[in-house]
């Protein structure tokens, strides 16, 4: 981290690096230590942990309070691109300011530091408080005090060193306590919705499975083919835009669409998600069990800079399927070869 904040942000000044990083560190293990500790053999969500592997504080913030983007391996710190965003959360806008003096990065530092102590103090206040060990009450004097003098200390530099840089810190833990706080609220939110507990068997599910063709082609049969994999009986939709596309449409598919039947939704302002939806819509006015699968053919360029060169019609339609209930959507690729 030295390494990274000395090169990116103090043009080589070492003190300046170490004041950076170890600002960030202490800000992050203070909230660490602040949060209660999630049981050893509670049920993590690897893709949600926020990880220090050698430090025991990060034990407490390592589930559900940050998010997949925020993840940090320490057994390849600075050797790889997670620990990038580091700097930022510290001094990266005052260094910035202080064009490499940094003497007007140790307000900062000295706040971060304070943070720690007061805030690690508070928690095995609290950590006492709850479990009431042998020796508990001592203990909790002990830690009191030790907040509470630091928690001067604290106060005493965050307002007398507010405007020489302090306020970077003042504002940021809030903002990044706040975030925790309402992330964790949202993986215990989702959690509580995929639980199986109190869950009844849902009634039996009815599907129908629809192949949008926009014209008949290759990838077309491939994804009715396809269809008839999930449906004995799939259909396919054409949302009509131009009636002598749709005659010529029809007197190939009675060749090329292999018994599936064509249904030809007229669009007379040329819409191709509108009628589309109106039939959906229909379909699940049947039952509120009932799923449409929606196939799309989708052929793939030979080289990645053809993409742009083609209709995106195929993610446009999923991006208004995805917040849709009870619709599926996949994808059938065609891969071209040059």
């Amino acid at each position: 981290m030295s390494r990274l904040a000395r090169i990116a942000v103090v043009g080589g000044d070492t003190a300046g690096a170490r004041a950076v990083a170890g600002a960030v560190v202490s800000l992050l293990t203070a909230v660490g230590r602040w949060v209660e500790e999630v049981p050893a053999d509670a049920d993590l969500d690897p893709y949600a942990a926020v990880v220090l592997p050698r430090s025991r504080g990060w034990r407490t913030v390592r589930e559900r309070y940050a998010g997949p983007l925020v993840v940090v391996d320490a057994d390849l710190l600075g050797g790889r691109p997670d620990a990038e965003f580091l700097p930022l959360l510290s001094g990266a806008p005052r260094a910035t300011l202080a064009i490499g003096d940094t003497h007007a990065l140790l307000p900062l530092y000295a706040i971060g530091v304070f943070i720690s102590f007061t805030v690690s103090q508070s928690g095995m206040v609290r950590r006492w408080l709850r479990l009431r060990e042998e020796g508990w009450w001592w203990r909790v004097w002990f830690s009191g005090v030790g907040a509470i003098v630091t928690g001067v200390v604290l106060l005493t530099l965050a307002v007398t060193k507010f405007a020489e840089g302090a306020w970077i810190v003042v504002v940021l833990i809030p903002a990044l306590v706040l975030g925790f706080v309402v992330v964790h609220r949202h993986y215990d939110e989702v959690a509580a919705q995929l639980s199986l507990e109190g869950f009844a068997p849902p009634p039996p599910m009815t599907n129908t499975v629809l192949v949008l063709a926009g014209d008949i082609h290759r990838g077309v049969v491939k994804a009715i083919q396809y269809a008839q994999t999930l449906s004995p009986n799939p259909k396919a939709v054409f949302v009509e835009t131009d009636p002598e596309r749709t005659r010529k449409l029809e007197e190939k598919w009675g060749k090329w669409g292999m018994g599936v039947p064509l249904i030809v939704l007229a669009s007379p302002y040329r819409s191709l998600l509108g009628p589309l939806i109106e039939y959906i819509d229909h379909l699940q006015m049947r039952d509120e069990n009932h799923v449409v699968t929606i196939v799309i053919p989708e052929f793939i360029p030979a080289r990645w800079w053809q993409l742009g060169l083609h209709n995106q019609t195929a993610l446009l339609i999923k991006g208004a399927m995805l917040f849709r209930k009870n619709v599926i959507v996949t994808d059938v690729p065609y891969h071209l070869t040059h």
